[in-house]
């Protein structure tokens, strides 16, 4: 439980420390971490 929770967090930072940054390289950072953020950016 304390292992899933640490992995959930270092995601969620992750997202938070790339989230401007994917925008604007149009999702090509983070695509495979973040499909649903890229899907309207490019091919599904």
């Amino acid at each position: 439980m304390n292992d899933h929770l640490t992995q959930l967090h270092v995601v969620l930072t992750a997202r938070l420390q790339t989230g401007p940054r994917d925008e604007l390289a149009g999702g090509a950072t983070t695509g495979t971490s973040d499909p649903a953020r890229t899907a309207p950016d490019g091919p599904p």
